[in-house]
């Protein structure tokens, strides 16, 4: 009798667990109501679930370095699970699965999973091998940060108590210009790339600092959300596998070739950089296989700066916003030439932000995965609190008046819901709260702040990620 497969279930955060610091590296019995990550790089891992447990006692489960489909978690216990005798294999790679106590007949059964009693339990996948809201403390000193969880193609970074340094982006295709750190954009200027002696590389499980520059300076307090693309082991790059030229990656269907790409098509995101022409119309491929609902484009080099433009699904192509301004959406037909992206192509026009001649631009697109990803947006309700399902439970939010002067707002579970940050200002976290917090299926919005709650009238637009 086959296993039904378990769905994606994001089990970071939800309903009361709490997860344990450490690696899990060997045998070891677990304790209820605590999420571990296991390594089973070195070999099998047995998990024995608590011999005592009460009705709705929980335990987390996360396959942290990809390995358990060839080296196996193993779950045991003196009580029945899926309602039958005998141990219970994990071996999907890289995912996360939840056992809960039902009764004395049933056992420890898997979140979403049927009563059968095969031996093997899939792990359903999970967003911790694409997205990671990353916290470090710096420590003045050259070092290598580790435990992100995969290979970052892609680290937005803030400090979380220093209102002096802006919020920046590293990624792999840009990467170090030939030089020996890494390239920032800072989406609260309109500044050509730069760097300021931090970032020395992107790595396997993290990211490399300098003693000096913004990301390690000593005692402050750092947030990094880590996307994982396509990779890097070429100029144009799909999925983890390189290709040297757009043709031979299926890139070359615009009127505009891209100079290099990182595409991740599972999990909808996907970075291109291309060289403006300024025409008219143009289109740029994407690589995603499906349609982008979030794009962001800015210009990295050339003799002047221009804004962040910013495409959401919920305004459509015939608005633009921009990601360092607090500026409402406005109608201009000369960004996206008032054509829907498709599931190849964007569609761009004769505008300085996002197509000038001779200047390098990259392009940032999201698109929407059922129970990971999600573009949408809302009416303020104030006074009456706003509920808004994305389908899952958000790690990350991004919020923005649409339809009024307001600034972007960051909020993940790294840090925790109450502490928001800007994507447009330099400014240190702030507690909000319960203006936002985080449910199950999706975010709450109260108490009045325009930034996210303003009352009649305002509208907001959202990019959710699990």
């Amino acid at each position: 009798m086959a296993l039904t497969q378990i769905p994606p279930v994001m089990i970071d955060g939800e309903m009361g667990l709490e997860w344990e610091s450490s690696i899990k590296t060997s045998d070891f019995t677990a304790v209820a109501g605590i999420g571990y990550f296991i390594n089973t790089t070195s070999g099998d891992i047995t998990v024995t679930l608590p011999s005592s447990p009460s009705v709705g006692d929980s335990v987390g489960i996360v396959d942290y370095a990809g390995t358990a489909s060839t080296n196996s978690i193993l779950l045991t216990s003196s009580n029945n699970i899926q309602g039958d005798t005998g141990d219970r294999q994990i071996n999907y790679t890289r995912g996360g699965v939840r056992i809960s106590y039902s009764n004395a007949t049933q056992g420890w059964l898997a979140t979403g999973a049927t009563n059968s009693n095969t031996n093997t339990l899939p792990l359903p996948p999970n967003n911790l091998q694409y997205f990671n809201p990353f916290t470090w403390q710096g420590n003045g000193q050259v070092r290598s940060i580790t435990g992100v969880g995969f290979a970052p193609d892609m680290v937005w970074l803030k400090s979380r108590n220093q209102p002096n340094y802006n919020p920046k982006i590293m990624d792999s295709i840009r990467g170090n210009n030939g030089g020996s750190v890494m390239e920032n954009l800072y989406t609260s200027l309109i500044n050509v790339q730069a760097n300021d002696n931090g970032f020395t590389s992107l790595d396997p499980d993290g990211f490399s600092l300098n003693g000096t520059g913004d990301g390690n300076q000593a005692n402050e307090e750092y947030i990094g959300w880590c996307f994982k693309g396509g990779g890097s082991s070429n100029i144009y790059n799909i999925d983890d596998v390189g290709y040297a030229s757009a043709s031979a990656a299926g890139l070359n269907t615009g009127t505009i070739t891209p100079s290099g790409a990182s595409v991740n098509t599972s999990r909808g995101f996907s970075m291109i950089t291309y060289t403006g022409v300024y025409n008219a119309t143009d289109t740029i491929p994407h690589g995603l296989g499906k349609v982008p609902t979030f794009v962001i484009i800015k210009n990295y080099t050339g003799g002047f700066g221009q804004a962040w433009a910013v495409y959401n699904s919920a305004n459509g192509a015939t608005k633009i916003g921009y990601l360092n301004y607090t500026n409402a959406f406005t109608a201009n037909a000369s960004y996206w030439n008032n054509t829907t992206p498709t599931n190849g192509l964007v569609t761009i026009g004769q505008a300085a932000e996002v197509s000038w001649s001779g200047q390098d631009f990259i392009m940032y697109s999201w698109a929407d995965i059922a129970g990971l990803q999600k573009v949408g947006y809302y009416n303020s309700t104030y006074p009456t609190p706003h509920t808004e399902n994305v389908g899952f439970q958000p790690r990350f939010v991004i919020i923005k008046s649409e339809s009024h002067a307001r600034n972007w707002v960051m909020y993940d579970s790294g840090r925790g819901s109450d502490y928001q940050l800007y994507a447009n200002l330099p400014n240190s976290e702030y507690n909000s709260g319960t203006q936002f917090q985080f449910t199950s299926t999706g975010f709450t919005v109260q108490g009045g702040s325009t930034d996210l709650d303003g009352g009649s009238g305002y509208t907001y637009i959202y990019l959710a990620i699990a």
